[in-house]
């Protein structure tokens, strides 16, 4: 599913076929070491790494100094993928193992691809008994504070086991979930967002925050030049496409408002199904994923930026946490000169790791109304660049509830369940408590209007305490 236009159709997967071919050498053949969502792995993460020979640990290293760096876009360009993959294919050192503690296969419910899955794999319907029931449960919140719903307030006694249910679906089945049939443009906007916080409660009990300020929940949608000009409004709030990544939450719950006149389109990848292609055909390339030394920027720490992997192991499946945008920089926020560049090598295994997610994923395209949550520990997503309508006009943030046509309007919660959720490796711990730590939740608030401020939007930039994705 392409992200973006090309001449003719999806040529990036047969470009990634070349590639990965190119990988394989036919004197290496090995015993498949597999794990699934029964078996224990050794607690290792990628700090326990063994530290790699000369050789390869000067084929990682980032490049340091103040350049420019490589070329490289945070929306993949093919050609320039192609070229980089032609300059390196003459290595011999390619590692022909994936690193020891990771699997050579992956066996769970969550490998899936667009051949074996279809979207109507993941849908739920509410019955009229159960949108009857989340009303009640809705009225009945009324007088509770945003900060206390939880399954305790928001009493769904029909409807609550089988969400319940469906977060196991999440965290131990295909990793997606979706609930159709609510009817947003019967409620206030408030309404919509307790509504929402109710229902997500039951999928995982924990909200974490979003961005610098704190915020609960983020509404994605383009905020338009009104509130902040085009050449500074990051992706969240603008309209241009994203490729595949994951957020900094375990599970992702989606509710849309409102679609777009064209396009906006979600994609969904499964993880491990990204993992055993690629540790199947170039094994170096997840060496290279599973490396601590990719540059995340961080605005604001010394030094400005940390050093960890892409992919780390775990109990239950090798798990990828990463933002592109972060990595390579956009046109609204460049990447920081002053921080290590990515390599060459770097580089080709991030672009690896879009086309074969782009290869093998599910296109959506949203209704009104629906909810989402994906394991975000196990499906990758992306998203396709969108037109709102032209009767769309600009809202500003204490307008009307009422959503304007054709003007693509999700709401987001980033989540975790205390009592399914994975564990974490230590390589994202970090990462994880400036989301649901204690002290930073304490200072979650909630966000009541479509638009968020002018502040907000540029704060949201591409490192990684401040941005939403």
């Amino acid at each position: 599913m392409a992200l973006v236009q090309y001449p003719e159709p999806r040529p990036a997967f047969a470009a990634f076929e070349a590639f990965i071919d190119s990988g394989l050498n036919s004197d290496f053949q090995e015993s498949p070491k597999t794990v699934t969502l029964s078996q224990e792995l050794p607690d290792l993460d990628s700090n326990t790494l063994p530290k790699p020979d000369a050789r390869a640990e000067c084929l990682h290293q980032v490049v340091q100094g103040s350049g420019h760096g490589i070329d490289i876009d945070d929306i993949p360009v093919l050609e320039k993928y192609l070229k980089r993959q032609e300059g390196l294919s003459g290595r011999r050192d390619r590692q022909k193992n994936v690193p020891y503690h990771f699997p050579t296969v992956v066996r769970s419910p969550s490998i899936w691809s667009e051949s074996t899955a279809c979207f109507q794999d993941f849908v739920y319907t509410l019955s009229e008994q159960e949108l009857e029931e989340i009303g009640l449960a809705l009225f009945n919140l009324h007088q509770i504070a945003p900060d206390n719903i939880g399954r305790a307030t928001f009493e769904l006694p029909r409807l609550g086991p089988r969400l319940r249910a469906l977060s196991t679906e999440v965290h131990c089945g295909k990793g997606v979930v979706v609930i159709r049939g609510l009817r947003p443009e019967q409620r206030c906007l408030k309404d919509n967002i307790l509504l929402f916080a109710g229902i997500a409660s039951h999928i995982a009990d924990q909200r974490g925050v979003q961005g610098r300020e704190h915020d609960y929940l983020i509404h994605l949608r383009d905020a338009g030049s009104h509130v902040v000009p085009n050449h500074l409004r990051p992706s969240p709030f603008a309209n241009q496409a994203q490729a595949f990544h994951t957020d900094s939450c375990d599970v992702i719950g989606m509710y849309v408002m409102e679609t777009a006149k064209e396009g906006g389109q979600s994609y969904w990848a499964s993880s491990g199904q990204v993992y055993n292609e690629l540790a199947a055909s170039r094994p170096d390339i997840i060496h290279t994923l599973a490396a601590s030394n990719w540059p995340f920027e961080r605005a604001g720490s010394e030094p400005p930026y940390a050093l960890r992997a892409l992919l780390h192991p775990s109990s239950h499946q090798p798990i990828l946490c990463f933002s592109r945008s972060n990595l390579t920089g956009t046109n609204v926020a460049p990447r920081s000169l002053n921080i290590p560049q990515l390599s060459e090598i770097q580089a080709e295994a991030l672009d690896a790791l879009h086309y074969c997610a782009e290869k093998h994923a599910i296109g959506v395209k949203h209704r009104k109304g629906d909810m989402y949550f994906l394991n975000n520990l196990a499906v990758l997503h992306g998203r396709a660049s969108f037109v709102d309508h032209d009767s769309a006009s600009p809202i500003e943030p204490e307008a009307s509830d009422e959503e304007p046509r054709g003007e693509r309007h999700l709401m987001r919660l980033w989540l975790r369940d205390t009592e399914l959720g994975w564990q974490i490796p230590n390589g994202l711990e970090t990462r994880w408590s400036e989301v649901f730590g204690k002290e930073v939740r304490a200072r979650g608030k909630w966000s009541f209007g479509k638009v968020h401020s002018a502040s907000l939007v540029m704060k949201s930039q591409n490192d990684e305490t401040s941005s939403f994705s």
